[in-house]
């Protein structure tokens, strides 16, 4: 009970914080439906993720998918993919530019999934996500003086985050034996971001 209201909580808590964040940059009316469609997306992508690795678990009645509270199941993984890929279908739609926005919203999906961790009682990885989040917003604005970071172009703070967050994930899942599948999925992300960090840095157009 009092996780489903810290759910509510954070549902709204996010929808304000892009409203309040991104408003002086975006149209206030476009950052409210893409605020509503990216919740939608991540909580079916979250729900469906959770049952497809896990199959069978709900196979007796389809209702049984989109039954949340009676059949809980949720894989944060596959919403921050559902997250992100909407966010870039809404980018190209709205024609903003992707990684500038992804940039000023890291911190935001960071912050949220540190308190669901909190909810889950997953400590190590609500302080995953509390360290990504303060470094987010610590290099934000301030990375342009990194000599190496020829470019200087936003996108910075979510790449480097997501590769900081791999790497700490990967170690946390060795730590508490989640198996050699899940800290490859996290390296791999941490490599994915690493690549898109350089390629980034090098990117003179």
């Amino acid at each position: 009970m009092i996780f489903g209201i810290l759910k509510l909580v954070v549902l709204v808590l996010f929808l304000y914080l892009v409203w309040r964040n991104l408003r002086d940059d975006y149209k206030e009316n476009e950052l409210i439906d893409y605020s509503w469609l990216a919740v939608t997306v991540a909580l079916v992508s979250g729900r469906l993720s959770y049952g497809l690795i896990n199959w069978g678990v709900w196979n007796e009645s389809l209702i049984n998918w989109f039954s949340f509270w009676s059949n809980p199941g949720f894989n944060y993984v596959g919403a921050v993919v559902g997250l992100i890929l909407i966010t870039w279908w809404n980018c190209r739609d709205k024609e903003w530019k992707l990684w500038p926005f992804l940039e000023k919203i890291t911190w935001i999906i960071y912050l949220i999934l540190s308190l669901l961790m909190l909810g889950e009682r997953l400590w190590f990885h609500a302080v995953v996500f509390v360290i990504a989040m303060v470094v987010a917003i610590q290099i934000s604005g301030r990375y342009r003086a990194f000599v190496w970071y020829k470019s200087g172009k936003r996108g910075f703070v979510f790449f480097f985050v997501n590769l900081l967050v791999g790497l700490m994930l990967a170690l946390v899942s060795w730590w508490l034996k989640d198996g050699p599948i899940v800290i490859i999925i996290y390296l791999i992300l941490s490599l994915i971001s690493g690549v898109g960090l350089v390629m980034l840095a090098n990117d003179e157009n």
